[in-house]
């Protein structure tokens, strides 16, 4: 048994495919295999010690347990009066008093948006609702972040906000 509970491992090595760590070792006769969670994706996979290389361990006082639970931990909203949806929220007023067409509703919508509105954007060929978090200061390509139905924050084009249809 090479790697016990705890230990941080590359999986596959040669193409350091992802970052695990061991939950769990099992012992079936001469053979060991690992449980392990990806820091990545959070997908949990059956290992065995040739698609391992050991980089780390988790710290004793955080333990397993601690990783799980900050892996699972639901991402928390912005404060409506933090600096940096304040400063966002200027950012989206003024860029709305200087654009045109689609582009000046769109950041009308950004301006007036709060931290856990829902808003529709357009992704690929499909539209979906996002949970808004914040405009962004700066940036010419991806304006402001929002978070999709899987939990995952991304920065989003101002293009891909949908205007509300007309009356």
């Amino acid at each position: 048994m090479k790697f016990k509970a705890g230990d941080i491992c590359i999986f596959d090595p040669s193409s350091s495919l992802d970052c695990l760590m061991i939950l769990s070792v099992a012992r079936n006769g001469p053979t060991v295999k690992y449980d392990g969670i990806s820091l990545k994706s959070k997908k949990e996979f059956l290992l065995e010690e040739k698609d391992l290389e050991k980089i780390g361990e988790v710290l004793p006082e955080l333990g397993v347990e601690g990783v799980r639970a900050a892996l699972n931990r639901k991402r928390t909203l912005p404060d409506n009066d933090s600096l940096e949806v304040l400063n966002g929220r200027a950012r989206a007023k003024w860029e709305a008093q200087r654009a045109t067409g689609e582009n000046r509703e769109r950041w009308h919508i950004l301006s007036q948006a709060e931290p856990g509105d829902r808003l529709t954007v357009q992704s690929g060929w499909k539209t979906k609702t996002v949970v808004f978090h914040l405009v962004r200061e700066r940036g010419e390509r991806y304006v402001f972040l929002a978070e999709d139905s899987d939990g995952k924050v991304s920065r989003w084009a101002l293009g891909c906000l949908v205007p509300s249809p007309g009356p």
